[in-house]
């Protein structure tokens, strides 16, 4: 369409690619080849938090949503990419108050996690939220939420406040995008979940249309 410019925000999914540990890697088999069988035919397993995916609030709920449950009102909407390039670390309750969030936005953090990943080597440096940011991002009464680390909060965090803050508050939790191209602003975001029946995560192909 003419004047409409869409930026995929996913990474993708395939051997090579950084992996969170515990996470089981994808694999893609090849089950038909089109020289003998006339067609192509592969078979892909996968660990549901690979690459770019949105949690489930069963993931850190007992009795939470599944994939297949979720309300895809909260995948869909009007966004803006907030640039937290210069972040070491940790974004909390102050970095977010600057950003001044309005109830109903989906707010994505754009951080140095998107040069890192240009290696493919998992870096448990990256910038995660913490709790006081999640619990402001509640307050604020936003949709949904995303960053461009392979996980929200910070590597191997124990307890993991964070996760339950935001996912039984009702706010969708994407994980794994990819900024490096984008530029901050605001853009219509879609970011649809597979329909995986009993599952706590899913894959998504996210993209902002500008």
């Amino acid at each position: 369409m003419k004047g409409i410019k869409i930026h995929d925000i996913s990474r993708p999914i395939g051997r090579g690619e950084a992996v969170y540990p515990g996470n089981e890697a994808p694999a893609l088999k090849r089950i038909k080849v089109f020289s003998k069988d006339k067609s192509n035919l592969f078979s892909l397993s996968l660990g549901l938090h690979t690459a770019s995916h949105l949690d489930a609030p069963l993931h850190y709920i007992r009795n939470g949503k599944t994939a297949d449950k979720l309300s895809l009102e909260k995948c869909v909407g009007w966004c803006r990419v907030v640039n937290f390039e210069n972040i070491k670390r940790e974004i909390g309750e102050t970095e977010i108050k600057r950003v001044k969030p309005k109830a109903e936005e989906i707010i994505l953090f754009k951080t140095k996690n998107s040069k890192l990943s240009a290696s493919k080597r998992f870096n448990k440096n990256f910038v995660y939220l913490n709790e006081s940011g999640a619990r402001f991002l509640v307050k604020s009464r936003i949709k949904a939420v995303g960053i461009d680390g392979p996980s929200i909060r910070k590597f191997r965090l124990k307890p993991d406040t964070v996760h339950p803050i935001l996912l039984k508050a009702g706010i969708g939790v994407y994980e794994g995008l990819y900024f490096r191209d984008v530029k901050p602003g605001r853009y219509f975001f879609i970011g649809l979940p597979l329909k995986i029946k009993d599952a706590e995560a899913s894959p998504v192909r996210a993209i902002l249309i500008k």
